[in-house]
């Protein structure tokens, strides 16, 4: 079996950060004409208090595919095991030998690994010799004064800044889900909307309004997303509903992806319907103006 070329992390978002340390293991591999491997670690990432039990920015699917798009064709998914857990660092570096026939390991400047985190920079630093490996460090990845990471980005969409999250992932935030009949109350008011279930965990962005694009059976459509308990009408549950714009048809049990373009407005407690119905159509304004030049 070749020698490989490996980068191993959770790859949460697969941000401009992690864009850089896997476009960085392809060409290493093809210049040294390895295997390139994209090793990813499943397990739970910290509950997130502000966001009720929805964290990941990217569901395992949306991350395979964001992979392969960029021409990663080796991807492992390893389970984050006891046994893993218990692996001193050492220990870790010999099972990809092992498993994978690691020979360059490409790693982002903060990542850790082994028990208790001892696998560090530092540490690889001061055991490459005996690892017998080469090691490639890739510095931080910077948006304006910030360093990207998957937390910086997961606290953007929760507060939601949903375009400053976008900057760093290098494309637009996205959620996709199926389709599904609400209770009516948006058509009753005028604006027909369509409600999304999103997947167990996925990360939704701060209740409030947003300018998005839908992409629904092969096309793409302008569309303003409301995020909230409909504090207006007291419904007292939380909904993802999009109204697309310029858009008819029955689409009901399909799967639908938007992807948010930028925020509009905070959720709040209109004094009458009436109100609301003026709002919601300003909203629907400002959104398709906002969309025209993505489309």
């Amino acid at each position: 079996m070749k020698h490989s070329c490996i980068t191993v992390g959770t790859f949460d978002g697969v941000h401009l950060g992690h864009r850089k340390i896997i476009t960085t293991t392809l060409k290493i591999a093809e210049a040294l004409d390895y295997v390139p491997l994209i090793v990813t670690l499943s397990y739970l990432l910290k509950h997130n208090n502000s966001n009720e039990e929805r964290w990941s920015i990217t569901t395992e699917d949306e991350k395979m595919s964001i992979l392969r798009e960029m021409g990663a064709k080796n991807i492992e998914v390893i389970e984050f095991s006891h046994e893993i857990e218990e692996m001193t660092a050492p220990q870790f570096i010999e099972f990809l030998k092992e498993r994978f026939q690691l020979k360059h390991l490409v790693a982002g400047y903060n990542h850790t690994f082994g028990k208790e985190r001892e696998g560090d920079v530092k540490y690889l630093a001061g055991a490459i010799d005996t690892l017998d490996i080469a090691v490639t460090l890739i510095p931080p990845y910077r948006v304006g004064n910030n360093i990207v990471s998957s937390t910086l980005i997961r606290n953007l969409i929760v507060s939601g800044d949903v375009k400053s999250a976008s900057q760093c992932l290098g494309r637009f935030y996205t959620i996709s889900g199926i389709v599904d009949k609400g209770v009516g109350i948006a058509r009753d008011l005028g604006f027909r909307t369509i409600n999304l279930k999103i997947p167990e965990k996925k990360l939704i962005p701060a209740n409030g309004v947003y300018a998005v694009l839908v992409y629904i059976r092969g096309k793409t459509f302008p569309g303003a997303c409301y995020i909230g308990e409909s504090q207006t009408l007291k419904l007292s549950r939380k909904s993802v509903e999009v109204h697309i714009i310029d858009f008819e048809g029955d689409i009901y049990g399909d799967i639908a992806m938007i992807s948010f373009v930028d925020f509009l407005r905070e959720d709040i407690c209109f004094p009458s319907v009436d109100e609301l119905k003026k709002q919601i159509s300003s909203d629907i304004l400002r959104a398709k103006k906002l969309i025209a030049e993505f489309l």
